[in-house]
């Protein structure tokens, strides 16, 4: 009986050994768990500040776009009628152009009328010149 009971201390001392190594495993473990849980809290932290300003930075952009496009707009329809007064603008020089030379035709024939039975006397005579005014030349 004795060497069973020599045995027994054996096996409890080996049952005791083996569960402090396993409480030993077991404590580094949840140490490391621990660890790694303030790692994930921290970073979880991080995420939703990034998260945050992701978003923030997300809204500010798309107010950004929003006004941009209302200046594409603006900047697109003042090109447009400003592009309609050039033509407007070149439409009304011809016709100035085109009325200017019917009156100054006109003028001509009637100063030559007027003048013919004159002799060489000065006359004067509307032109209008490359800039599209009217000048009053004196010929001789």
């Amino acid at each position: 009986m004795a060497e069973q009971g020599a045995q027994l201390q054996s096996f409890n001392n080996d049952i005791v050994r083996s569960m402090d190594e396993l409480c030993e495993k077991r404590n580094l473990l949840q140490k490391d768990i621990d660890k790694e849980e303030q790692e994930k809290f921290t970073l979880e932290t991080q995420l939703k500040t990034v998260e945050d300003k992701l978003a923030r930075v997300n809204a500010s952009l798309n107010s950004k776009y929003e006004t941009k496009q209302e200046y594409d707009k603006t900047i697109s329809d003042t090109e447009e009628a400003y592009m309609k007064i050039v033509e407007s603008s070149q439409v009304l020089l011809n016709v100035l152009k085109s009325d200017a030379a019917k009156l100054n035709h006109k003028g001509s024939t009637a100063e030559k009328v007027s003048n013919s039975g004159r002799g060489s006397v000065g006359r004067s005579t509307n032109v209008v010149d490359t800039t599209g005014k009217f000048s009053n030349i004196r010929l001789q």
